[in-house]
């Protein structure tokens, strides 16, 4: 599964993947806006479940605070 999430530069992401976070070496880096005001970090190959995976990615401002949670469940319903 591939995940990009689109913040502002000033923010991290944690990403969670039913609950527990997803591997570092899944991260695959960042790039930025052409405007040069929001990061946009992508993971790949974070594994999915038989059934529903459920990812949460907490936005963080720079001073530790949540700015954001945001949440998505993936339904996996046949390999190709």
């Amino acid at each position: 599964m591939r995940v990009v999430i689109r913040h502002r530069l000033e923010q991290n992401v944690d990403l969670f993947a039913n609950g527990k976070p997803v591997d570092p070496l899944a991260f695959d880096g960042v790039s930025r806006s052409p405007d040069g005001q929001f990061a946009i970090p992508t993971w790949r190959g974070i594994p999915s479940d038989p059934e529903t995976t459920r990812l949460t990615a907490v936005l963080r401002n720079s001073n530790g605070s949540v700015a954001e949670l945001l949440e998505r469940s993936v339904m996996f319903t046949s390999a190709p």
